[in-house]
């Protein structure tokens, strides 16, 4: 699925990293192309497509279809004319420059940046000197040449806005109508199980070792079970010995899981880089009326609008905050949590901003 093209009149190249199977293109670009092509002709471009996603490929030919994808993507490019809109989920060619940006800004073709994930840390910090030597300056050095940025949190706005004063923060939203409430129950407590959820992927799976021996602690005391879904499977042998079920992650059966949890949890270790997400995680929990439990990131205490979820750094903390969900499940009313969606992260909320912003790039 290298493209996809709508018939309308002013253009918009949409240049994402990911097929809609990357949760970050998915929430960030898939979602709103329907309100897109409502006023816009739409041309996608993915550059890691539905192959990235098979474990069934090799190195070889995984290596074929991203220098198939390089191709697409560079003769999209060559389409692109003055007038149009260039939307970049990140950046156009990852550990290869930024001559095509460059050519953009020369030719007078302005272009958005996108970003949800403080990415410029990675450069940075990457564990090669020469990508560091090459990159560590070219994400500044994108957003500096940027038309405007859009930013899913209050860390990242921070540090776009100090090099482009274009810069707006829209967060990453979900479509409310995909996930459906089942009769509530003012989430009564189970007489036979406290069950803890997470929800992430290989590459976050780490941050639960903030919470290894808060699960040990809580086990002791009462019969929970920690539920983690899309967690790296390499690395189910630190669980051994404690109540813990691993799930795949699917999107028929994510919603599934965050119906049967009874809190929803979203650890992050203390780095640069997860100082940038977006506390995604803590809206798709909310949105089914569940509390949650987060570690006190700005952006995830800007979610926490009812005043009525947990914060815990410590050990000690996360213990404590088991126990207070656990014992007031059957007295507080977490449907303000959905109500806090509906009216703040609902992807709905955005399209008005999106089109204030394609106009004033296309007016400009």
């Amino acid at each position: 699925m290298p493209s996809y093209k709508y018939n309308q009149k002013r253009k918009i190249y949409c240049f994402t990293k990911y097929s809609e199977k990357g949760p970050s293109s998915r929430y960030r670009t898939f979602q709103y192309l329907p309100f897109w092509n409502q006023y816009y002709d739409v041309e996608l471009n993915c550059l890691l497509d539905d192959w990235y996603f098979d474990k069934n490929n090799n190195l070889f030919t995984l290596g074929l279809c991203f220098l198939k994808s390089l191709h697409r993507r560079l003769r999209m490019l060559h389409e692109v004319g003055k007038g149009d809109i260039v939307w970049i989920e990140y950046e156009l060619f990852p550990f290869l420059g930024n001559f095509a940006e460059k050519k953009l800004k020369r030719t007078g073709i302005r272009f958005i940046l996108d970003y949800d994930d403080a990415i410029f840390h990675g450069y940075g910090n990457h564990r090669l000197l020469l990508v560091r030597l090459l990159h560590k300056n070219k994400i500044d050095e994108l957003i500096l040449r940027a038309s405007a940025v859009v930013t899913g949190s209050p860390y990242l706005t921070n540090y776009a806005k100090r090099l482009n004063e274009q810069t707006i923060e829209i967060p990453t939203c979900i479509n409310l109508d995909d996930y459906k409430l089942k009769a509530y129950a003012n989430n009564k407590k189970r007489e036979n199980c406290f069950i803890i959820g997470w929800l992430g992927s290989r590459t976050t799976s780490v941050n639960l070792t903030l919470i290894k021996n808060a699960i040990v602690e809580i086990a002791d005391e009462t019969k929970i079970e920690l539920w983690l879904m899309g967690y790296d499977e390499t690395q189910k042998a630190i669980w051994t010995g404690l109540p813990v079920k691993f799930f795949a992650w699917s999107p028929e059966e994510e919603k599934t899981f965050l119906r049967s949890i009874d809190v929803g949890i979203m650890p992050l270790l203390k780095n640069n880089f997860n100082l940038g997400k977006c506390g995604f995680k803590l809206i798709q929990y909310m949105a089914m009326g569940k509390p949650t439990i987060s570690t006190p990131f700005e952006a995830n205490k800007k979610i926490d609008r009812a005043g009525i979820n947990f914060f815990a750094e410590t050990n000690l903390d996360w213990a404590n905050c088991f126990r207070e969900v656990q014992k007031q499940l059957l007295t507080i009313d977490y449907r303000h949590n959905r109500e806090v969606i509906e009216l703040y992260y609902d992807a709905k909320t955005n399209e008005a901003t999106y089109r204030s912003l394609f106009e004033k790039q296309f007016n400009a």
